[in-house]
């Protein structure tokens, strides 16, 4: 079934672009019908949308081009987007189409220059621009920014930064199918301490500590390959190391340390054994195109993001902490932490919600938050076991006014507002894939 009237015009679907892309990316500035100068040509390029992203400083920008057509997106129609990438000087962009797009035209995008990443993306499948771009990793002072091979993204957004500061997998899986099947590289800037001061002695420790856990881990060095030090200053030294929790484990990782003056990138390959070959040249080819850098950051004020969604109600909202500091020489600090409802007002669809007295049972159909900003505190986060995480909206210890959220209840001529709101929750997932309208109803959480 055709996703688009005929009557529907081009602004109307560049609209909805720019909508459902503020709605995936509440932490991005994104904005619409942008107009910039070309740098070879000089001449003025019309953006239907510019989002922007800060990543510790770095400013990552996509151009979207929005194709309402009757027809299939063409090669020429792909050749005229790199072309104006390369004037504007953005290295990402991606194509949205009504109507998808020819063989030709997906090979020409897959397979083009390196430097520039394009993808074409029918509005169906627009949550895959989320995980669009490169990853950029930064533990003061190191930073790195470390490209994904062709055909696979980069996901930043993960809510375990002390796990795994990035992951990387093949297009067609999501976070969840890709570390449950294979194959995905994850990423970590591991800083050189008193006790760590080498890049051998950070390798050794995390021998040592997976023995810890698992007694017959097995660990073998390969040869490491060569990166020679170039304009970014990155370091020659690596290390490349082969380990499994038993012998003969048919899922290895393999581990690509690389130096840095102040601490190590380090980039870990997980993959089925039969495909070591294929995947582990990609590995070497991530490491090697890894920018490491000096990252001192001079800002007295950042953020930390996490989505997520409302327990049963499903309403999209966002954890947000903000750390400030008098200088950029003092330690960071927490200075506030909310909740900000994303998505103020979500019918259920999944299944009204039944309530009310027994015998007498009412349905919900809708929960409308008019109150969008919710201070919370750290220490109120209650860990569900194999889930994620959720931190309440509005405590019984809580004072002051309560918040505003209605609900549209079936047979009733006005919304009702919610008098306790202290069963409200923020739920995050930290196993699920990214976007929270697919993770299932949660025992104890959605009731």
């Amino acid at each position: 079934m055709d996703l688009w009237t005929k009557a529907l015009d081009w602004q109307d679907y560049e609209t909805y672009i720019f909508g459902t892309l503020q709605r995936l990316l509440p932490g991005a500035h994104i904005q619409q019908n942008v107009t910039m100068r070309g740098i070879i040509s000089g001449r003025s390029r019309q953006i239907d949308v510019l989002v922007e992203r800060d990543y510790a400083g770095v400013i990552l920008s996509i151009v979207v081009d929005c194709k309402c057509y009757k027809r299939k997106v063409n090669i020429k129609d792909v050749e005229a987007f790199l072309g104006m990438l390369e004037d504007l000087g953005i290295r990402k962009g991606a194509l949205v189409t009504t109507k998808g797009y020819s063989k030709s035209a997906y090979e020409r995008a897959q397979n083009g220059s390196r430097q520039t990443e394009l993808r074409i993306i029918t509005p169906e499948r627009l949550s895959e621009f989320q995980h669009m771009g490169d990853a950029y990793l930064w533990v003061e002072p190191v930073g790195a920014i470390v490209s994904p091979p062709q055909g696979w993204v980069a996901d930043n957004e993960d809510t375990r930064p002390e796990k795994m500061q990035f992951v990387m997998y093949p297009l067609g899986h999501t976070r969840d199918s890709a570390l449950r099947r294979g194959p995905f590289i994850y990423g970590n800037i591991i800083l050189k301490r008193e006790s760590k001061p080498s890049i051998e002695s950070i390798a050794e420790s995390h021998e040592l500590e997976a023995i810890e856990t698992h007694p017959d881990a097995t660990f073998k060095r390969l040869e490491p390959p060569r990166f020679s030090a170039g304009a970014n200053a990155k370091p020659a030294q690596t290390i490349l190391r082969e380990g499994g929790q038993h012998p003969g484990d048919e899922w290895p990782e393999f581990s690509l340390y690389i130096d840095h003056p102040k601490g190590v990138l380090l980039l870990v390959l997980h993959c089925h054994r039969l495909d070591v070959k294929k995947y582990l040249q990609l590995l070497i080819w991530a490491g090697e195109k890894a920018i490491l850098t000096n990252a001192v950051d001079k800002r007295l004020r950042r953020s930390r993001e996490v989505n997520g969604r409302i327990a049963v109600y499903w309403n999209r909202a966002k954890y947000v902490e903000i750390y400030v500091r008098s200088s950029s020489s003092d330690p960071w600090e927490v200075g506030e932490c909310y909740i900000e409802i994303t998505q103020p007002i979500r019918p259920l669809v999944r299944q009204p919600r039944e309530t009310g007295e027994p015998g007498k049972p009412v349905l919900i159909h809708e929960c409308d938050f008019q109150t969008l900003k919710f201070p919370v505190k750290q220490d109120w986060r209650i860990e569900i076991t194999g889930e994620g995480w959720v931190i309440p909206l509005w405590p019984t210890e809580q004072v002051g006014p309560n918040p505003k959220v209605l609900l549209r209840i079936q047979g009733a001529d006005e919304p009702v507002e919610v008098i306790d709101p202290a069963g409200l929750q923020f739920f995050t997932s930290t196993t699920r894939p990214f976007s929270p309208d697919e993770w299932p109803a949660i025992p104890g959480v959605d009731g």
